[in-house]
């Protein structure tokens, strides 16, 4: 996702001219500002697993590790695997044993729900 500052945001936002630059500006705006999906409370917690399980050892967790650690069997975890996938937060690579990868969209919702995931990140 993009990052602008506060004062390319307050820039763009004075300017009420409708000129194409500035409908390109808006436009550029609203990506830059759109709203990551709302997760459920067990979608946060597979998110957090999967990111302190990578911060530890490197390599991101199988299905079924992300299912034990939960408490659910593995056929489960997919059920809250699907919806973080739909929502941009987890990506998968076919055909591999340990397909899970977060998306920069998942680190940046954790980091809004107080979760140090950059810290983790470069400290291991």
């Amino acid at each position: 996702m993009l990052s602008i500052g506060t004062c390319a945001i307050r820039r763009i936002m004075s300017n009420t001219s409708e000129s194409s630059n500035s409908r390109m500006a808006s436009a550029g705006l609203e990506k830059a500002l759109q709203v990551l999906p709302p997760l459920t409370d067990k979608q946060a917690e597979c998110l957090k697993y999967v990111v302190d399980y990578f911060a530890e050892r490197r390599y991101y967790p199988t299905q079924r590790e992300v299912a034990a650690a939960m408490s659910l069997n593995s056929s489960t975890a997919e059920s809250y695997f699907e919806p973080l996938v739909r929502k941009g937060y987890l990506e998968r690579e076919p055909r591999r044993r340990r397909n899970i990868r977060l998306t920069t969209a998942a680190v940046e919702k954790l980091e809004l729900m107080g979760v140090k995931v950059r810290e983790q990140l470069l400290a291991a």
